[in-house]
């Protein structure tokens, strides 16, 4: 990202239309807990309401809601957009075929609720928190563990993976968020400078730069490689979830059940992501 990138809230613009349906007749009852972006233009929500809704994105209409069978806290696809998991806060984890709508697999429940989920690149791993300082990789076929990933000290908030789920990035309670190389698991450095709980993470698809959000509001940009901070974008609600619909463009949702649509241009008169 260049020096003249620059970064504007655009309350008018078309993607900040999706407001209305997420909180209104047809959108969610309670706080969303999730944003993933699926192939073909579509966005799915996930809620406490114990919803999932799709989206679609151009004509911003409802295409179909899943009811759950829990509040759902977590959502994550794999890199085709063909397998959903969801996860609740029973500690249930469910593997969906997406195409055809239906569960395939579900896990052992986990002792405390989802915080995170993800899934990793070239296997069949799916990567998951719950509310302990430990990311527990399992086989998604089976639910056999795999792997666990520590040097959280805190117990871990939520989980991200990048376009090509060769990053992990996982944020916990003490404001902190360490970047992980996937499969293999090798920690890459942290980001701290967040002074509340992470509560959302989203890569960009470019793999350049990564947005974290707390529960204080604030939504902090940082570039992949360097772990440099740009900018910090202050919200007057806990943030719930980050998703970015493309290079330029970020949709952040908060404890008021609603988005709210940054994007990045080089207009002159706004704040500056150097």
């Amino acid at each position: 990202v260049g020096s003249e990138m620059c970064i504007r809230d655009r309350p008018r613009s078309g993607l900040q239309a999706l407001v209305n349906p997420l909180v209104k007749s047809q959108g969610h009852r309670d706080r969303i807990s999730g944003l993933l972006l699926m192939p073909g233009g579509v966005l799915l929500s996930s809620s406490t309401d114990g919803t999932i809704k799709q989206w679609d994105l151009a004509t911003l209409a409802l295409q179909q809601t899943l009811t759950a069978a829990w509040s759902v806290t977590a959502i994550a696809r794999d890199l085709t957009g063909s397998l959903l998991v969801s996860g609740g806060t029973t500690g249930q984890v469910e593997l969906w075929d997406w195409q055809e709508q239906r569960v395939i697999y579900q896990g052992q429940p986990q002792a405390e609720r989802i915080t995170g989920l993800a899934v990793a690149v070239d296997a069949p791993w799916v990567v998951s928190s719950s509310n302990t300082p430990m990311i527990q990789v399992w086989d998604g076929r089976d639910g056999t563990p795999v792997q666990a990933l520590t040097g959280h000290l805190a117990n871990i908030t939520t989980l991200a993976t990048s376009a090509t789920g060769a990053y992990l990035a996982s944020g916990d309670r003490d404001g902190l968020v360490k970047l992980w190389q996937l499969p293999n698991g090798e920690r890459l450095q942290t980001l701290a400078k967040h002074q509340a709980a992470i509560t959302a993470i989203a890569f960009s698809p470019t793999e350049t730069w990564v947005a974290t959000g707390d529960e204080a509001g604030q939504v902090m940009m940082w570039e992949l490689l360097t772990g440099e901070r740009w900018d910090n974008l202050p919200h007057p609600w806990s943030i719930t979830a980050i998703v970015a619909p493309s290079p330029t463009v970020l949709l952040v949702a908060s404890q008021a059940e609603t988005l709210r649509c940054w994007e990045l241009g080089q207009d002159s008169g706004t704040s500056a992501i150097c």
